[in-house]
Formats: structure tokens, sequence, C-alpha cells
């Protein structure tokens, strides 16, 4: 993808820049980091709005349930919403985009990223000596 960035790394936990290519992230960090013999890549993603949608139709359903008890007493029981598998995703996927959208309309969209693809890259050996017939 053309707007994907990339990072590294000397430890997998810090990572620093966002650079246009692995290429690009290695060769810095291989420059930053002369002492080190590893340094990772990795790119770069944005969590998306769905990605941080934090609830879920059990948990709707549950709080309703509550509700219902706090509202009818021992007369909910018996009277609780049952849902079948189907309407539960279905629940799960309008929720999941009312949140979306919410986030796209005040623009709360993450603005700090996690890493993937990870690879790790042994620093070339050198072959200074080598040229000059040492």
């Amino acid at each position: 993808m053309a707007n994907e960035k990339y990072g590294y790394s000397v430890n997998e936990e810090d990572y620093h820049g966002l650079f246009d290519s692995r290429e690009e992230a290695l060769e810095e960090g291989l420059e930053t980091y002369p002492d080190e013999d590893v340094i990772f890549t990795a790119k770069a993603v944005h969590p998306s709005s769905a990605q941080l949608y934090p609830l879920c139709a059990d948990d709707c359903i549950d709080g309703a349930n509550g509700q219902l008890y706090e509202l009818c007493g021992e007369h909910s029981e018996g009277h609780e919403i049952d849902q079948t598998k189907e309407q539960q995703d279905d629940l799960d996927d309008m929720l999941q985009a009312a949140f979306v959208a919410w986030c796209e309309k005040y623009k709360m969209q993450a603005t700090c990223y996690y890493v993937d693809d990870v690879q790790k890259h042994e620093r070339p050996a050198s072959t200074e000596g080598a040229e000059h017939g040492e």
C-alpha cells in the first residue's frame, strides 16, 4: 500500500520513525545504532475505530437485562432478553457501525500506532578490511 509506514527498533519495544519503506527504516536504524548487531523493522499501523470498539452485544444485552431487573425486580425473571447467535451478531455489527460513525463524525481517531509484521535484521558483516587486502 502506498501509505504504509515503517519504524525501527533495537529492543522490539520502542520503535522510531515513520519511514516510507522498510529499507529506509533499516538504514536509519543501522546508522543511528552503529554498535547494535540486530535491528528490528515493523509496519506502523493506526488502530481503526472498529478495532477500538469496546463493547459487544453480550455486554449490551446483559446490561439491558440488569436494567430490566432494576425496574421490575423479580417480576422480570423469565422475561429477560434472549437472543440467537444470528441476532447477537447482528447487534454486534450495528453497535460497531454506530461507534465507528460516531468516531468519524467527531474525528476521534487514534493518533498512535501499533507494530505489525516485525522483521529481524542482522547487521551485515564489515568488509572494510577485506577491500584493502587485510
